[in-house]
């Protein structure tokens, strides 16, 4: 029997695909199938992935027709046949031993999920750097209210956001009929794991990276205009604060910190709107900023919110002003002074 399905999504990653591919091949841990859903490229991405595949019998190559990340890995999902399932990003790497522990704790811990933290490698500096994103916590949590400050704190980090670097079973993905939301270009990923979480009873926290999450300076959807983001963010805040209020018992100190994260997300939303590729004008800007600001449900939520700190209560009361100015050019110099402190970053490295 399989092991292990390895689903990755592949779209015009031809500089990349070759590393992340040998790095799989490379694995400690053998036993796994290799699925690679090409979603149209029109590079040479797909030559490369049947290259592989006329190379090792355990790769798979799919194509289809552009549908995004999300309908890649579903078809993935529906074609997998191992015990395990994991994702990989195509632009992404692995160490040889990522597998063999992750399966190892999934066993000896007998939890229904092991979290990996990423190690972030960004190619845009002159000398490449590299951020490992660590947790403040290694081990076991239960799904329950004794531990809910533990399972705050993977939302409070973004560490629950990437379905990569975790090991999930596959009966629990297929049995709940568990996807990628299809419509939503962003927080898809955190949706899933959230839908997979309602379903597990204990989950498993490593401190240690094996993932290299690679961030290039152009193109990607954290360095791009993002469109919708708001919308994205909020339904995926729906399903978060549904699932720890109601799967996992959170008081009310947690709650107000987890309608805080809507606060943050809200000034993100509306920051993303100062990238270079926007294509909305200011009169465009000004109303979609206006429109988020009154409606009613999600000043409810707002008003909710709370985190100690000047910080988090500096972005709270700018936002229950309403006043769509005043936010629409804070929100600009700050995308401004960023850009600036980057590039004097980038140029010193």
């Amino acid at each position: 029997m399989i092991e292990l399905s390895i689903i990755i999504p592949v779209y015009n990653v031809e500089p990349y695909i070759r590393k992340c591919l040998d790095s799989i091949l490379c694995q400690s841990f053998q036993n796994y199938e290799l699925l690679l859903v090409d979603d149209g490229s029109d590079d040479n991405s797909l030559a490369i992935c049947r290259e592989y595949e006329d190379k090792d019998h355990r790769i798979k190559v799919f194509h289809q027709p552009n549908r995004g990340p999300s309908a890649a890995r579903n078809l993935g999902i529906s074609l997998a046949q191992g015990r395990y399932l994991a994702f990989i990003d195509s632009d992404d790497y692995i160490m040889p031993d990522m597998f063999a522990e992750l399966i190892r704790l999934m066993e000896e811990k007998h939890c229904d999920l092991v979290i990996s933290p990423m190690t972030v490698e960004y190619l845009y500096f002159k000398n490449k750097r590299f951020l490992p994103l660590t947790s403040s916590y290694e081990g076991e949590i239960r799904i329950s209210p004794e531990d809910s400050h533990k399972i705050f704190s993977l939302f409070e980090t973004s560490m629950i956001n990437s379905p990569c670097a975790r090991l999930y079973k596959t009966e629990i993905v297929k049995a709940n009929r568990i996807l990628m939301p299809d419509g939503i270009h962003y927080s898809e990923d955190l949706i899933f794991n959230v839908d997979y979480l309602r379903y597990c009873k204990s989950i498993y926290i490593l401190n240690q990276s094996f993932y290299f999450y690679t961030k290039k300076k152009f193109g990607s959807l954290t360095t791009s205009y993002i469109h919708q983001l708001f919308h994205a963010y909020n339904t995926a805040h729906d399903k978060v604060i549904d699932y720890l209020t109601g799967n996992v018992g959170i008081n009310k100190e947690l709650e107000e910190k987890v309608y805080y994260i809507l606060v943050r997300n809200t000034i993100i939303s509306f920051i993303n709107l100062f990238y270079d590729n926007c294509p909305m004008t200011r009169a465009e800007k000004m109303s979609y900023i206006q429109q988020i600001l009154h409606d009613e449900e999600v000043m409810r939520k707002i008003g909710r919110a709370y985190s100690p700190g000047l910080l988090p209560t500096v972005y709270t009361l700018l936002l229950k002003t309403r006043h769509t100015c005043t936010i629409y050019y804070a929100c600009k110099f700050y995308k401004y002074y960023k850009n600036s402190l980057q590039n004097i970053s980038r140029r010193t490295a």
